[in-house]
Parts: structure tokens; sequence; C-alpha cells
């Protein structure tokens, strides 16, 4: 073990650290792990007070700066790891930054080869908003930062040029009447935070409840992107808003019911893998050095696939609770083979 790389897991907080503890368990690549944040640093000394677990207890020490750092901090600390890096050196720390913005991730992808994956995505602003009422009828009004599912909005125009506002559920939150009664609760809405508005999708349905298709991408052991796994959460009954699934599956199980055609479902599997590999190479070559992304799609009425939002910190214990998935440590795995790679090279 004295020869092993020394992996630093970064969380935002020490109230965070011990949320570490499953990459501890399968660790299996004789690695020295420890996990800390950002006020563990000891700049002056040129250490880190972190903890690590052994026999199931966490036990706290000073660990000098590591070979790589897996940064989990959802806050931008590039300031931090830009200054780490002075130290390890440089492409030491993967996942530079884990908060998206929606706004800049649609910047970077409506001019890649992937552009026709996109709904139209615009700044909120009240040009935007009539131009896509009057072309779609509908759209999403979304936080550019936001996480979870938290703070989005969908718009439809009812009878009489009505606005209907609807907020997770497919009942209406409220049903404006005047534009400029409409414009004031837009502003209310988005209060002190910048969103964004997107093309409303008319998603498809499984058994009358929305779904969508998450595909994880990681690095592997030889540094390259590769597909984990691909997943779907499914609403609840009259819910619009996913991250508000009753229950997660493998996309496999879900698409068996979708495509009596076992050609057709493989097809949609490889376009999936493509257009979610292309997306992690185009983001990281514009963003920095990344170790993993999940990609969200939805699948419309008519079978096309659209790329509803890219996350920069998938949540891993969605998956904890898929019985048939069958690569559960691998999703743990991977940054651990990444970090290892990386302590690997020059």
């Amino acid at each position: 073990m004295d020869n092993a790389p020394l992996i630093g897991i970064m969380q935002s907080n020490r109230r965070r650290r011990e949320l570490s503890n499953t990459f501890f368990y399968i660790n299996d690549l004789n690695l020295k792990l420890f996990t800390f944040a950002p006020a563990d640093i000891i700049w002056s000394k040129k250490e880190i007070q972190g903890i690590y677990l052994e026999d199931g207890k966490w036990i706290e020490a000073s660990f000098p700066f590591p070979d790589v750092i897996y940064n989990r901090c959802y806050r931008n600390v590039r300031k931090t790891i830009r200054r780490l890096e002075k130290y390890i050196g440089k492409n030491k720390c993967f996942n530079l930054i884990n908060h998206f913005n929606k706004w800049w991730i649609y910047k970077i992808l409506s001019n890649s080869i992937i552009k026709d994956y996109l709904p139209e995505t615009f700044p909120c602003n009240k040009d935007n908003i009539i131009n896509l009422l009057e072309k779609y009828k509908r759209f999403y009004l979304k936080p550019s930062l936001g996480h979870k599912g938290k703070g989005v909005y969908l718009i439809k125009l009812g009878e009489d040029d009505q606005k209907e506002v609807y907020k997770d559920t497919l009942l209406p939150r409220e049903i404006i009447t005047g534009n400029d009664d409409f414009f004031n609760k837009i502003i209310q809405y988005t209060w002190g935070r910048k969103y964004i508005v997107q093309q409303g999708v008319d998603l498809a349905q499984i058994d009358g409840m929305y779904f969508d298709i998450r595909v994880l991408v990681q690095k592997n052991i030889v540094g390259n992107w590769d597909t984990t796994t691909i997943v779907s959460r499914i609403a609840y009954h009259n819910i619009f808003n996913t991250s508000l699934c009753q229950k997660v599956y493998t996309s496999v199980k879900v698409f068996d019911q979708l495509y009596k055609c076992p050609v057709k479902r493989d097809k949609v599997f490889e376009e999936l893998n493509k257009v979610s590999l292309i997306a992690a190479r185009i983001i990281e070559a514009k963003r920095g050095q990344l170790g993993e992304m999940a990609v969200d799609f939805g699948l419309d009425v008519t079978g096309k696939l659209w790329i509803i939002e890219v996350n920069g910190k998938p949540q891993k214990t969605i998956y904890d609770n898929i019985e048939e998935l069958e690569c559960k440590e691998l999703i743990y795995k991977r940054p651990l083979e990444y970090a290892y790679y990386l302590s690997k090279s020059k």
C-alpha cells in the first residue's frame, strides 16, 4: 500500500465527507483513499486534514496533497482546484465543474453535430416567451442552475389566450388572463435567479405516466468515455416532473414495453449511446476535464429523442434500488478507475 496512489475525494463541506463511504467499500485497485472539504486544506503546510474509512469507522488524519482529486463539490471550486494543481500538477483533478448551467450547455451543444436533439432554448425574457408560445403552445421555465427538478414550471397556452401554469403536477396551479398579469407572474416565479425557457416537447408516456431516459457516461480505466448504464425514471400519475419519480427501472425493461420489435429497440439504445458519448466529449472539450455526467433524454410521441438536460454530478443513489441492475458497483468504481489512470499518466 505504501506505493499506492493517494486519491482525495473532495466534498463541498465537512458534513458531506461521510457520503463517500461507498467508494471505500468497492476500492479494489490498491488505492489509498481519503475524503475532505476545501476548508480542510492547510495551504501553509501543504497538507489536508481529511478522513478515511477503516473497519467501518471514520478516522481523521493529516494527508499530503494527493496524486489525484475527484471533485464532488456541487458549487464552483475552480479557484481551489487551480491552486491545488500548482502542487499536484495539471489535469490531476477531474470534474472541474459539477453544476452545469443549462444555458451554456445548450449554447455548446447547439453548435455541434447533435444540435437536432436539442429543444429550442433561450434566456427567459418577454420576447422569447411569446415566441415559444406562438410556435409550440407550451414551454418549460427552468432555473439555469437548477437541480433535482426544483423551480420548474410548465406553461401552456389555453383557450381565449389564457396562460395555464403547472408546477410539477398536471393540475393547473394558476390560469392567468391578460399578458400584463402573466408576465408579472413570470417575474415572481424567477425572482432573484436566472431562468431559461425551453420548447415544450409532447413527451410519450408509459402506462399513463411520464418517464425520462438517463444515460450515465463515465471515464474508464484507460481514460476513455464509456456508457455505464441507461435507466428510466417513472413519474407519479399526473406528474410531469420526472425528478419526482415513483420508481426507477433499467431502460431495457421500459423499452420492452414500448417496442415490440427488438431491432427497433436496439437501434434506440445505439442512438442513446452514440449521442451521449458525443455530448460528453464536446462538453469536456469546452469546460475542462471531466470524469462523468448524465445525459437526460425525453422520447416524444413520434418516437424522437430529445436531450432534456445534462447533469454534471449524477445522483448515484437513484441506482441503489433497481433490482435488475447488474452494474451498481461499476457506477462507483468508474471514478476510481479513472483516478487510477490519471495517477499513472504523465
